[in-house]
């Protein structure tokens, strides 16, 4: 009679394999241990616990006690010039946001297995618990007056779309929303609240905003006859055309808002004193 050696029982187990499943780093639990067996391939699509793990689902609250948010950690490796903003996580990073520091664009012999439609990144969330909402700033200038444009977009029902901001929603609001694209300066990304520029909230606060979303993107321009385009503004709108090329080039489009998405518009202008 075959008896089972106590490895062999455990990996039978989908208990004690979800465990053990558990244990393996984010990198490996998503590229390599599905790809072992069926039986694994299936428990990893089908366990809660394993899809939160991976940021592919939203973590459920299942006590009392609150639940710390946390970046998703393969994102902030793969994406560093976006995650890294964040000064919580990331105090001692001192680098402005720039899109020419993306892997893709130091490295673009990756860029196809980055923007390849399945690619896995762009179905995870952000962090956990999932970001419900993302502000989108812009303010202008020109010699004649001013004026800004704040959008918030945000899930209606998080309850009941159990969903939240995955990368792809991040990624693409850089690439292609039209108030960074085509004429992209240099954005600022402010993650949970920590916006450090007085002059965003004070206007958000003339349009009654007073709380910020878990990120905003932020970005300004001013507008003059005699001022040329900074390098890094340059460089800038050169990565953004790239990307929208490759979509372009193969007949692909942002995802834009979907189900149970909303979006606000506040507007403001002014004159100067």
């Amino acid at each position: 009679m075959h008896s089972f050696s106590s490895t062999q029982w455990a990996l039978s187990t989908p208990e004690l394999l979800e465990m053990i499943l558990l244990q393996l780093d984010l990198r490996t639990l998503l590229a390599s241990a599905q790809r072992v067996c069926r039986a694994w391939n299936g428990l990893i699509q089908e366990s809660s616990f394993i899809q939160e793990a991976l940021f592919l689902k939203p973590i459920k609250k299942r006590d009392s006690n609150p639940i710390e948010r946390t970046l998703n950690p393969l994102l902030s490796e793969t994406f560093p010039a976006i995650f890294q903003q964040n000064e919580t996580i990331f105090p001692r990073n001192k680098e402005e946001f720039t899109l020419t520091n993306l892997d893709m664009i130091k490295k673009p012999e990756k860029k196809a297995a980055y923007l390849r439609p399945e690619a896995s990144w762009r179905r995870m969330l952000i962090q956990q618990p999932p970001a419900f909402e993302i502000g989108i700033f812009r303010w202008w200038g020109n010699p004649f007056g001013y004026g800004f444009r704040y959008e918030i977009q945000q899930l209606k029902d998080a309850p009941r779309w159990h969903d939240g901001i995955r990368m792809e929603r991040l990624f693409e609001t850089l690439i292609f929303h039209s108030n960074l694209s085509p004429t992209f300066s240099p954005a600022s990304i402010y993650w949970w609240g920590e916006c450090s520029s007085p002059s965003i909230l004070r206007h958000l606060k003339e349009i009654g905003i007073t709380t910020v979303p878990d990120i905003i993107l932020c970005t300004s321009s001013m507008v003059s006859c005699t001022d040329p385009d900074s390098d890094s503004e340059d460089d800038d709108r050169d990565v953004v055309d790239q990307i929208q090329a490759w979509y372009r080039n193969r007949g692909l489009q942002p995802k834009g808002l979907g189900d149970g998405w909303e979006s606000t518009v506040h507007e403001k202008r002014g004159a100067w004193d």
